[in-house]
């Protein structure tokens, strides 16, 4: 896996950044980096951690607001492809995901950041698709990552799900959902943040079903 931490600075000033790295059972790791005035700066993860499950956090701590996105590329147990993904401009106590899905060549983690300084106990609610429910319950220490293999969930190793995730004693979290996936000949991977609220609206540009 090569991870890329990806920064804009649309603005006229110089923006100063506070990058802090949170590894998964790991101490934090914490570096400044500035991004000029109507610039691009990229940054290569691996070399700025040791191997392993890592969250980032992005603070300007000059109040100049940058753009920040993630890019990944992957080699995952014979699945090759790369994914982006925009961060998330807060921590929040409720995350909402409509997809999960473990059956046959498809492999599902949630992935849980807790950037604040106490522990966030995390109540997972997999709403499977024709009804029922799995429940689990999680701890993020402060200021970490904490992985969710779903399939080796009882109930959730071959299954289609939706997902919400809510912090039980109102520490905020950040969440996302990875999957991994071979599927009729096609290799790859996605990664999505979740919805902290569901909505009665929502809008899709993209959509394609021919050839």
């Amino acid at each position: 896996f090569d991870t890329w931490i990806l920064l804009a600075n649309p603005g006229n000033e110089e923006a100063l950044l506070q990058l802090e790295f949170m590894p998964e059972g790991g101490a934090l790791i914490s570096r400044p980096l500035n991004v000029p005035a109507n610039s691009r700066r990229t940054l290569h993860l691996n070399d700025e951690a040791p191997p392993g499950n890592i969250s980032t956090r992005v603070v300007s701590t000059n109040g100049v607001p940058v753009v920040a996105e993630r890019a990944m590329y992957f080699d995952y147990r014979g699945k090759k492809g790369g994914h982006a993904s925009a961060g998330s401009t807060r921590a929040w106590y409720e995350w909402n995901f409509a997809e999960g899905y473990t059956a046959g060549d498809f492999d599902t983690w949630l992935l849980l950041a807790n950037p604040g300084d106490e522990a966030a106990e995390v109540r997972l609610e997999f709403m499977l698709e024709g009804g029922g429910m799995v429940t689990e319950e999680v701890r993020v220490p402060p200021r970490s990552r904490f992985t969710v293999p779903v399939d080796q969930i009882e109930g959730l190793s071959s299954a289609a799900f939706s997902t919400r995730a809510v912090s039980t004693n109102d520490v905020p979290v950040v969440a996302e959902r990875a999957m991994y996936f071979s599927y009729r000949g096609w290799d790859g991977g996605s990664c999505s943040r979740g919805a902290t609220t569901p909505q009665r609206e929502w809008h899709f540009a993209e959509g394609y079903t021919g050839g």
